[in-house]
């Protein structure tokens, strides 16, 4: 979207990327490598990649939107919801849970990340120093005071976000 902005043209830039997962490319990145020298993160990478003084933030979701925005969003279809009208409570309230947990035991909140997003680069500590109280915020931390089950009748889910609402009812329900 931004190179839209930018250059007119949304592809632009496609033969400069490569993609490779959040752990390499912040070791790369930050390490003695010199083959990553952009990278497009999310929680808790940026705020590792951050952490290192030789890093700095270029663009933001917020900078590319032009407003604020969610890294994670959870969506349903009008028929789901109307054929299972508690999820959207059953959600919310995991969705509150997940966020007490991130506030009050981050390093229980580490433990179950690292549970379904398994590192070889990131430990419980580390991840934990990306929770709130650490001097960062987390999209649970975020969804949960920001996002109404009430906004999310009507909207399209991908796959991908379909099984990581199943998990999360699987894990919190």
């Amino acid at each position: 979207m931004q190179s839209e902005k930018v250059f007119g043209q949304y592809d632009k830039l496609r033969g400069q990327i490569v993609v490779l997962s959040h752990a390499e490319a912040v070791n790369d990145l930050v390490g003695e490598k010199d083959s990553v020298t952009g990278y497009f993160s999310s929680a808790p990478y940026t705020e590792i990649a951050l952490a290192d003084g030789r890093v700095h933030k270029v663009l933001s979701a917020s900078d590319v939107i032009d407003g604020k925005a969610s890294f994670l969003i959870l969506g349903a279809s009008k028929g789901y919801i109307a054929s299972h009208p508690k999820v959207p409570e059953v959600v919310a309230k995991a969705i509150d849970e997940a966020a007490r947990i991130i506030r009050d035991d981050p390093h229980r909140a580490a433990e179950i990340y690292l549970l379904h997003e398994p590192s070889r680069t990131l430990d419980a500590a580390a991840v934990a120093a990306c929770c709130p109280g650490s001097g960062t915020n987390s999209a649970a931390q975020c969804a949960a005071s920001e996002l109404s089950p009430i906004s999310w009748a009507g909207t399209a889910s991908s796959n991908r976000r379909r099984r990581a609402g199943r998990r999360l009812l699987r894990r919190c329900c």
